[in-house]
């Protein structure tokens, strides 16, 4: 029970933060600036294959660990499926 109480008092105490927070913001939006890159010209938004770097450092885009961090991910998926599909074929032929 006092767990409970615990729980309620500290999700009570966010709550009116958040609303004091919310209450003293302005509404008025701030002005958008507009920076161009010096680098890219205008009215290119996704780049040209092939016209990045190559990884320098492993943890960079496209580097290995983020391929492993890939690899790791879509093994994870697949081991979850696997359990719950033999899990389902379990279930199902213990019925009658």
């Amino acid at each position: 029970m006092p767990l409970r109480l615990l729980l309620l008092a500290s999700m009570l105490a966010f709550a009116a933060i958040g609303t004091a927070g919310a209450a003293q913001d302005d509404p008025t939006p701030a002005p958008v600036t507009v920076e161009e890159d010096v680098d890219s010209p205008v009215g290119e938004i996704i780049p040209k294959p092939n016209s990045g770097t190559a990884p320098d450092d492993p943890g960079d885009r496209g580097g290995p660990l983020q391929l492993f961090v890939l690899a790791l991910i879509v093994a994870f998926v697949a081991l979850a499926v696997a359990r719950i599909r033999a899990a389902g074929r379990k279930k199902a032929a213990a019925q009658p």
